[in-house]
């Protein structure tokens, strides 16, 4: 009994660790997407968005991280 509980614990313990690397790669990931938005700003290429447009902007962005959120969930 004694075993398996260790057992149950280092699979806890390496799910654990699991997670804190999967959320240092998303960090880095959004980082790198930060980094080339910046780039991209002082290059001057960006888009220019009037009240109209900036409602499909945000729709995008929501649909976008609703699918993201599929995917992670399905990990």
């Amino acid at each position: 009994m004694v075993h398996e509980a260790q057992a149950f614990q280092q699979i806890i313990d390496k799910l654990a660790r699991l997670e804190e690397e999967l959320q240092k790669f998303k960090l880095e990931a959004l980082r790198s997407q930060i980094d080339i938005g910046i780039k991209q700003l002082e290059s001057g290429q960006y888009t220019e968005y009037n009240d109209e447009s900036l409602s499909a902007f945000f729709a995008n962005i929501k649909a976008r991280g609703q699918e993201n959120l599929a995917d992670s969930d399905s990990l």
